[in-house]
């Protein structure tokens, strides 16, 4: 079982580029980061695939997860290290692409993966999937602001093939919905003009086109698209075995939840707070 970040192909105006680094590329991991006071005490006990470390399997996703100066970064990399913090665990990145996430956490060469990860029933049959983080909002790119579907419907509009709101857009808009395999030619063809409106995650748009002329806006919630009214939502996962890391995990998912925490960190890297509030469970 392998890992793309959406349901079908891997999204993300900046990741198809980004994701270069191979399973057999990466056998090596960079140094352990973050070490905990000699006096902390973990809120909880559970085992980790290295005594006193915590490996995050981190693929590029900016800005989501990266590995910078030797550790994670990014929203996920954040949310992480608080993790980490908590449990007095020393943070050791591992450079990986979505393919050898779930093998690196079945192989135990990691105990966490992290970067914008959805939740499905699929992966849950393959490892363990933490409690939802937030979620990945659909992001409306265009020179006007466009935010509707009536606004688009005499529009040029383009999207990535394996999104979620594919098939409902071609519907709502009578299939005059140009489908990209990729995020490199819907871009492209946005730039060129040959699209008035190109549709992808919010998290990943507002990086991409931060400073330019276009505006990215989360679109209006509308029954004729289901992931307008519920985005996918984004977990970590784990080893099906390892119930206890599980459990701790989402007690601090939680608590980070109900501090703000979550929403802040969000906020800070550019996204809406509002993907904080993930709802209940569910699976895709």
């Amino acid at each position: 079982m392998t890992i793309s970040r959406n349901v079908r192909v891997f999204g993300g105006l900046v990741a198809a580029a980004a994701l270069t680094v191979s399973l057999a590329a990466c056998s090596q991991s960079t140094p352990a980061t973050n070490a905990p006071a000699d006096d902390c005490v973990p809120e909880h006990q559970f085992s980790t695939v290295n005594e006193g470390e915590l490996a995050v399997g981190v693929p590029t996703f900016v800005p989501f997860s990266e590995i910078v100066d030797g550790a994670p970064s990014g929203i996920d990399g954040d949310i992480i290290a608080e993790f980490a913090a908590a449990e007095c665990l020393t943070i050791k990145p591992v450079p990986l692409d979505y393919t050898g996430l779930i093998p690196g956490i079945q192989q135990d060469r990691i105990d966490v993966a992290i970067g914008s990860i959805y939740r499905t029933a699929a992966r849950a049959e393959q490892a363990g999937v933490s409690a939802p983080i937030y979620l990945d909002q659909m992001g409306l790119i265009s020179k006007d602001g466009v935010v509707t579907i009536e606004e688009m419907k005499s529009l040029n509009v383009g999207a990535i093939d394996g999104n979620l709101w594919v098939e409902d857009l071609q519907k709502a808009l009578g299939g005059k919905v140009t489908v990209y395999p990729s995020s490199s030619e819907l871009k492209q063809d946005l730039e060129a003009g040959r699209l008035d409106v190109a549709i992808d995650s919010y998290g990943a748009s507002t990086l991409v086109f931060k400073d330019s002329d276009y505006q990215v806006k989360l679109i209006e919630q509308t029954d004729q698209i289901k992931a307008s009214i519920e985005p996918g939502q984004t977990s970590y996962y784990f080893n099906l075995k390892a119930e206890d890391f599980g459990d701790a995990l989402d007690a601090k998912l939680e608590q980070m939840h109900d501090s703000g925490k979550i929403a802040e960190i969000l906020e800070k890297w550019g996204l809406d707070a509002s993907a904080a509030d993930v709802g209940e469970p569910r699976l895709l």
